[in-house]
């Protein structure tokens, strides 16, 4: 199995301030995401993950929330 490093909310702005290539990814339900979500963000609930992992771009930073 892969490890899945860890990010923090600070390397994140400064990956975007930077305009480093980072795809953000909501994890949380659907409904919560129609909700309110960091602009830009793609929903993914974790649910569904596994099943949808092949939708994601290589190459580039993910970092999901």
């Amino acid at each position: 199995m892969t490890e899945i490093p860890r990010i923090t909310v600070g390397d994140v702005k400064e990956k975007l301030d930077r305009g480093e290539g980072v795809l953000l990814v909501d994890v949380r339900s659907r409904e919560a995401y129609d909700q309110s979500h960091i602009k830009g963000a793609l929903s993914l609930p974790a649910k569904e993950a596994e099943q949808r992992m092949g939708e994601l771009p290589s190459g580039q930073t993910i970092v999901c929330y």
